[in-house]
């Protein structure tokens, strides 16, 4: 029996009490990670990837191991990845924290993902490799299949551009007439960040996942009504991440990982303010050093009150920029340690989900731990 009321006006009825909020990581990868939902995955993909791919018909999971990078973070970056059912790699990642290199980190992981396909084959089915292509010997190249990577930000990596969605791929930068183009990796963004629309002005189901992303917390009686009945997938997302399809174990997780998060956010943001204090310290001295020099020599040149003037402009900034670099650096680290500290104080996650949370290396929480013992 559904647990969905019949009557629009049933007073029990509170998505906002029912509602987790598909971004926490435990949400979402229930949501779209296993495989009695792929329904939900699919509906997903083909909507947000609509003419950028051929229809999705059939997902298979992929089990996504913890040391699957070299810098074995993977398993905090990656939520979900499929296999298509003409191989074409699928991978959905959940980013709510602010990431200067997460364009980085989309490039590096992708490509990884590209070229691990090399080493995923038994010696019996390299076999079968040869006899279908009809090769006595395999390049390593012949069932390569392409890797869309479909990113939901919360915050833009990308703020000059205006458009809430945009797909990323290898093009001719000369615009070459036919149209040509490198296809084997694309990166497809959603920036919930630039997301502003209310329910009546939506226009699709592209508009309304994104809007459930955003929203999903805040949608109310009415909303559901008319959400569901635009889309019926909403009606299992809505199952996926009620909170009466969890444990109590479940939950106490789902918790915690919202505390780490705003834990971690919350020492981010004091570690920034921090270095950026720092930064322009540093910046100001160098900058007022350079700038004397440089003003100085201009200054015996073509005036001393010229010379100053545009000496001490560009020694500012070319001392607050590596003043910012330098605070930026010394800063970054201590947030991490910060983190872990405060987390392993907490005494409720592993040592693997605090290295997830900060950042740092597992050895490295390790020894934190040892030394707050």
């Amino acid at each position: 029996m559904s647990q969905y009321p019949s009557n629009p006006k049933d007073s029990n009825f509170s998505p906002v009490l029912k509602l987790l909020d598909p971004k926490n990581d435990y949400v979402f990868k229930r949501a779209f990670g296993e495989p009695k939902r792929k329904h939900i995955f699919m509906d997903f993909l083909n909507t947000i990837l609509k003419d950028q791919v051929s229809p999705i018909v059939d997902l298979k999971y992929i089990t996504i191991n913890s040391d699957v990078s070299s810098e074995n973070t993977a398993s905090a970056f990656v939520d979900v990845m499929c296999t298509g059912k003409d191989g074409t790699k699928f991978i959905l990642e959940m980013q709510k924290s602010f990431d200067p290199f997460f364009v980085k980190r989309l490039v590096s992981y992708s490509c990884g993902v590209y070229m691990r396909q090399k080493e995923m084959f038994t010696e019996e089915q390299k076999e079968e490799l040869k006899q279908k292509h009809n090769k006595k010997r395999l390049s390593g190249y012949e069932e390569m299949y392409p890797v869309r990577l479909v990113a939901i930000l919360e915050h833009s990596i990308f703020p000059q551009k205006q458009n809430y969605l945009a797909h990323y791929r290898t093009v001719d930068i000369l615009q070459d007439p036919t149209g040509l183009e490198i296809d084997e990796i694309s990166y497809t963004v959603l920036d919930l960040q630039k997301f502003n629309k209310k329910y009546k002005d939506l226009k699709d189901d592209i508009d309304r996942w994104a809007y459930f992303f955003k929203n999903a917390q805040k949608i109310d009686q009415d909303t559901y009504i008319n959400l569901t009945r635009d889309n019926n997938i909403f009606v299992d997302v809505y199952k996926a991440v009620n909170e009466t399809s969890f444990t109590k174990d479940e939950l106490d997780v789902i918790a915690s990982i919202n505390r780490a998060r705003e834990i971690n956010e919350a020492a981010r943001d004091y570690e920034m303010d921090c270095a950026l204090e720092e930064a322009e310290r540093i910046g100001m001295e160098k900058g007022m050093e350079k700038g004397m020099e440089k003003g100085m020599e201009k200054g015996m040149k073509d005036g001393l009150e010229k010379g100053m003037k545009d000496g001490l402009e560009k020694g500012m900034k070319d001392g607050l920029e590596k003043g910012l670099q330098e605070g930026m650096k010394e800063g970054e680290k201590s947030a991490k340690i910060k983190i872990a500290e405060n987390l392993i104080k907490m005494n409720i996650l592993t040592v693997a989900q605090i290295a997830n949370a900060s950042g740092l290396e597992e050895k490295e929480v390790e020894n934190i731990l040892k030394n707050i013992k």
